[in-house]
């Protein structure tokens, strides 16, 4: 324990005697390019005949994402983020290929253990929701289900400043989606048809930004 409280106090020094990269009222814009791969479950019900089945798969996808975050102390980060995902699912039965994608909009909660002269190294959650778009095609008819539902992530990022005010970063986090009430355009169902109705996704992911940091360290 009294080593902990040492190594605490010993970055503490060392932060507080060095130039930050992050800092109270500092305010960073980032933008991002992801891979992530997840375990998908899918839960369909039969209909008229009061059963369900899951189809558990896995799936990759491709993001963009956004966001702003602001210091509310020189080791606590508050902001918003923004993210758009593409999803890339192989072809079913019939040689359709299905199609899906989701948009994520929530709150971030950063963490910087270590931000020094031109390195920042933080972790934290993004907490918000989803909305989510799945369609493919059947008997020359286009089923389409959307829907929304919670989605969260834990990550972790490395920041390098290159100047002032410019830099870039890795991020690797655990993102989770579940959407458990999806709807249909489709209403006249058949007997012994299989409905999807719930989506449930959990996996990792990469990502590569940069971002910019507006307001400069107060002088003392």
């Amino acid at each position: 324990m009294k080593k902990l409280i040492l190594i605490f106090f010993g970055i503490a020094f060392f932060q507080l005697s060095h130039a930050q990269s992050f800092f109270k009222h500092a305010l960073v814009l980032s933008g991002d390019y992801g891979f992530e791969a997840y375990s998908t479950s899918q839960q369909y019900t039969v209909q008229d005949l009061g059963t369900s089945k899951t189809i558990n798969s896995s799936i990759s996808a491709t993001n963009f994402s956004a966001g702003a975050e602001f210091g509310v102390f020189s080791w606590l980060g508050l902001g918003l983020q923004g993210k758009l995902d593409n999803y890339s699912i192989a072809k079913d039965s019939t040689g359709y290929q299905p199609k899906a994608a989701s948009g994520e909009i929530g709150a971030v909660i950063d963490i910087h253990f270590i931000h020094i002269d031109k390195m920042d190294l933080l972790a934290g959650v993004n907490i918000g929701y989803s909305s989510f778009n799945y369609s493919y095609t059947n008997n020359s008819f286009n089923y389409q289900y959307s829907g929304g539902g919670l989605w969260t992530d834990v990550h972790a990022t490395f920041r390098y400043y290159f100047g002032s005010r410019f830099g870039i970063h890795a991020s690797a986090y655990i993102p989770l989606t579940n959407y458990s009430n999806l709807s249909s355009n489709y209403s006249d169902w058949q007997s012994g048809q299989s409905v999807l109705n719930q989506w449930k996704n959990t996996g990792g992911g990469f990502s590569l930004g940069i971002q910019f940091r507006l307001f400069s360290l107060p002088k003392v």
